[in-house]
């Protein structure tokens, strides 16, 4: 018995030394890279023959992985489970953006790196029987530098991928999931920042804001960039600020208001969840207000303030009021836009007990947050 387990050790062993290799030499035989036609756009792999057996290939040395991950854990293998994954996070640090071995080399990624959530910081990370990497500093790393090239990847993606950019973004939200009470919160808090150009960027020098492709995405991707953005508690001020700068694109452009009534919506919503304070709400709202005000006046009025039941709708309702706005068909007046944020402002005031006539004065951001 004895004899047979070292046997299995050393082909466990030759397997993931083999595997690794061949890892390794994947983008550098080209394997992974796209080419392009004459217009610059990405042609599918499956008009070579050669190329699409070698995308084949790499599928299938990808699949390969995860059964000898598998293997490596039920052992106890860990410094070859180790040495798998850092091979299969270099590989995804080398491939490009577009390229086809994303998809299932991040679904394997995801389940390796995230299978499960850490315990608390004060409890014992010994066993790693069913669980993802995080129990070691080495096994940490790895998750953090993969975690962190998930927000640089969706801004290089902007809309060319939406499939791959929501499953990106469905891996921040289970990133965000797992990190809730455990040790991944300070992993997620550093990523967040990351996602600020995905959004929109500050003008440097006195520039203008840089638009990323949040708003260029279709409304199933924009709703899950929000949902994974506003409900990670706590959410950073750099990344709200971001989302406050897009809305405000969105608002200046007919064809994307809303789009950013529904990022009005997607706030307040999380806010019911708790991810969001009431003065960071309020901060928000009353902001757009602001901004928009001059805008709103060139265009022949403001918005009028509502009055009656209707100005202050039960909390509950008030997602439902604002996403029910968003989704209809039509043209969105900037007008209308102010009415909804400030109908908004008032249900959050109502819920805070504050005064509305002095939130604007109290909390709106200063236009240096947003320039």
């Amino acid at each position: 018995a004895a004899a047979q387990a070292a046997e299995v050790a050393a082909l466990r062993t030759r397997l993931t030394s083999f595997a690794c290799s061949e890892l390794g030499q994947a983008h550098h035989s080209g394997r992974l890279d796209g080419h392009h036609g004459a217009s610059g756009g990405t042609v599918s792999f499956s008009a070579s023959p050669a190329k699409g057996r070698q995308t084949g290939a790499c599928d299938e040395l990808v699949a390969a992985c995860r059964a000898l991950l598998d293997v490596c854990r039920q052992a106890g293998a860990a410094h070859q489970e180790r040495a798998l994954l850092d091979s299969l996070v270099g590989l995804w640090a080398d491939a490009p953006a577009a390229s086809p071995v994303r998809m299932p080399l991040l679904c394997l990624l995801e389940d390796a790196l995230l299978g499960s959530a850490d315990v608390g910081p004060g409890a014992s990370g010994g066993s790693r029987a069913g669980a993802g990497p995080g129990g070691g500093s080495g096994d940490a790393d790895v998750l953090a530098t993969w975690a962190r090239s998930l927000p640089k990847l969706l801004w290089q993606l902007h809309d060319r991928q939406p499939q791959l950019s929501c499953a990106l973004l469905r891996s921040l939200r289970r990133l965000a999931d797992s990190s809730v009470g455990s040790a991944r919160a300070e992993l997620l808090s550093s990523v967040q920042p990351s996602l600020e150009p995905f959004f929109c960027s500050r003008g440097r020098d006195g520039r203008p804001p840089i638009l990323g492709p949040f708003l260029a995405l279709p409304p199933p991707a924009r709703r899950l960039a929000l949902h994974t953005s506003l409900r990670s508690a706590p959410i950073s001020p750099r990344l709200l600020a971001a989302i406050a700068r897009c809305a405000l694109a969105g608002a200046a452009a007919p064809a994307l208001r809303r789009a950013a009534l529904e990022i009005v919506g997607a706030v307040e919503a999380a806010g019911h969840c708790h991810a969001l304070s009431l003065q960071s709400r309020v901060s928000f709202y009353a902001t757009l207000l602001r901004e928009t005000a001059a805008a709103a006046q060139a265009a022949g009025g403001t918005a009028s303030q509502p009055h009656g039941p209707e100005a202050h709708p039960p909390v509950g309702q008030a997602a439902e009021t604002i996403n029910e706005s968003g989704v209809g068909e039509g043209s969105l007046t900037l007008a209308e836009f102010r009415a909804k944020t400030l109908e908004a402002l008032r249900r959050a005031e109502v819920q805070g007990g504050a005064v509305v006539t002095e939130a604007v004065a109290r909390f709106a951001w200063a236009p240096a947050t947003l320039s």
